[in-house]
């Protein structure tokens, strides 16, 4: 037991070193070959370059972990071409309705009402903000459902896998969530959505559906209707609800991932996966004969 949680640990702590190098090394060619503003986050092509700069950092190490220590193709990472536009739409919209029950139920609780701020909007920045969100919910999907839940399960259970890569997922939204006022609703909203994720990479048999549920769901929340999204402002040029109530029912600066109306929301999209039919999924190695 203790030898095969080393070997993951280990696997995953690389995975890390190499995705941060690669960020690293895109983020500074590209200040030098552009100007130090090209790669500023702040600004909508900035938001941009960062999205795209880390789903290639993400792909590039978890590719090169699965060819070298597994001998096997990305595709052992769920993106293997079956079911792409099927899988990727089914859980865009799943993912969008998901969090709209989140919208119905403030409405209707009265912590959001219908005030929209629409005068800078367009359609060039929901665009281009929408792409940015397709990169980086790409990027931790391929990274924690891609490889994370994979190399857990050659060597525990399933259950066990999901749960793990689940708080992995969490630590990685901890510095907005270390600041937001209610943050335990926030980290045990992650989890969940974290499981949610897993499970769809179990039903659909890929991480096309879970990167279209996580697509959905933040494109939703942040491009479209300009919530604040994790503890970030995704979007800063419109707004479409005004929040107005106690934390545990808004989220607070966090955003609605922090407040309960989310954890409802998160179980019935879950109950939602759970109903579709399980396609096959490729059995993971045993842990004694895993890398």
């Amino acid at each position: 037991m203790l030898t095969r949680i080393a070997i993951a640990t280990g696997k995953i702590l690389l995975l890390a070193v190499l995705f941060i190098v690669g960020v690293s090394a895109l983020t500074i060619g590209a200040t030098q070959g552009f100007g130090p503003t090209f790669a500023d986050s702040n600004t909508l092509d900035g938001f941009l370059f960062q999205g795209f700069v880390q789903f290639a950092a993400a792909l590039f190490a978890a590719a090169i972990l699965v060819a070298l220590l597994e001998r096997r193709s990305p595709a052992a990472l769920g993106l293997a071409p079956r079911s792409v536009a099927f899988d990727a739409l089914l859980g865009f919209v799943l993912g969008a309705l998901t969090f709209a029950i989140v919208i119905a139920l403030a409405v209707f609780m009265g912590v959001a009402r219908y005030a929209p701020r629409l005068e800078q909007f367009s359609v060039e920045t929901l665009a281009i903000l929408g792409l940015a969100i397709i990169f980086f919910a790409a990027t931790e999907e391929i990274l924690i459902r891609g490889y994370v839940l994979h190399e857990l399960r050659r060597r525990f259970s399933f259950a066990a896998a999901a749960l793990v890569s689940s708080l992995i997922f969490a630590a990685l939204h901890a510095p907005t969530l270390l600041v937001a006022p209610l943050g335990i609703i926030g980290v045990v909203n992650i989890v969940l959505a974290g499981i949610w994720f897993s499970l769809a990479v179990l039903r659909s048999g890929g991480l096309w559906l879970p990167i279209g549920l996580h697509v959905g769901w933040n494109f939703a929340e942040g491009p479209l209707l300009g919530s604040a999204l994790s503890g970030h402002e995704a979007n800063r040029y419109w707004t479409v609800f005004e929040w107005n109530g106690p934390d545990w029912l808004t989220g607070g600066n966090f955003g609605p991932e922090a407040s309960v109306l989310t954890t409802v929301a998160l179980g019935i999209g879950t109950s939602i996966v759970l109903m579709l039919p399980q396609r096959a999924l490729s059995s993971p190695p045993s842990a004694s004969s895993a890398a």
